[in-house]
């Protein structure tokens, strides 16, 4: 029995034509746990690059946490889980976070709730 094998490299290319962009996107933040889960979605045809901020309040409104997002790549119909964990981890308890995203196409805001 002989076994060949062949290395190669394959590039995906995407096309949209102009005028039928469609650009979309969701983000579902909060749960529970030790990190702060945030799980983005391109439910659009183009990609999207997005870069912005999450922010973690108190019950009394007081800002507890911030985290960065640096621009990273959603493509269509894809989606992209990241999570968050403080430096210092914070009491336990419920707090309200808020997610700012911009691309090219526009600014995206979402709004959820995580507990410690």
């Amino acid at each position: 029995m002989r076994l060949q094998i062949r290395p190669e490299i394959g590039l995906a290319l995407y096309v949209t034509l102009r005028g039928t962009e469609r650009p979309a996107l969701r983000a579902t933040v909060g749960g529970e746990g030790r990190s702060l889960p945030v799980l983005l979605e391109n439910p659009g045809n183009v990609l999207q690059r997005v870069s912005g901020k999450v922010e973690v309040f108190s019950p009394e409104g007081k800002r507890v946490a911030s985290f960065s997002v640096e621009e990273l790549p959603v493509w269509p119909g894809g989606a992209r889980r990241l999570e968050f964990e403080p430096p210092e981890p914070l009491p336990p308890g419920e707090y309200r976070v808020v997610v700012i995203l911009e691309s090219p196409y526009g600014r995206y805001a979402s709004e959820g709730k995580w507990t410690r």
